[in-house]
């Protein structure tokens, strides 16, 4: 248990670590709740850095989701990036699901187990490319069917 948690504190650090260095380069562009579009409210899916089950509503992390008709949209660099489903692919090894978004200059890499999935809850991690170039390591929590 002790290094179970010491590990969780360790992650926890890294990926605040990786999204403030994250900030100074085009990245993810963090939404707390107040902050978030009109369109969100029709979100079937969201992206979040943390897990809105533990953590009060007004320091959840958005930074993206998915919306029937428009696609995957995710907050990059202070914009809505769009990757409509003939920009997403799939690749499933086991039980290890990695979906691939691409648009433009920017490329999102999500990986997650879905035998650690909780319900409408998968645990994995995020990162995002600028130009090919790796600007955002995190853990991820998805959240939706």
């Amino acid at each position: 248990m002790k290094y179970l948690l010491i590990a969780a504190t360790i992650l926890l650090t890294s990926g605040i670590a990786n999204a403030q260095k994250a900030k100074d380069a085009k990245s993810f562009t963090i939404k707390k709740y107040k902050d978030l579009p009109s369109w969100f409210e029709q979100v079937e899916i969201t992206y979040m850095l943390n897990d809105d089950r533990i953590t009060d509503l007004e320091f959840i992390e958005f930074i993206g989701g998915y919306v029937p008709n428009k696609g995957e949209i995710f907050f990059i660099n202070n914009s809505e990036v769009i990757f409509p489903e003939n920009q997403i692919s799939f690749n499933e090894k086991g039980t290890v699901v990695t979906k691939t978004l691409t648009s433009g200059q920017y490329s999102i890499q999500m990986i997650w187990d879905t035998e650690l999935t909780t319900g409408a809850y998968s645990e994995g991690k995020i990162i995002l490319f600028n130009n090919k170039v790796s600007v955002f390591n995190s853990p991820l929590i998805i959240s939706g069917w």
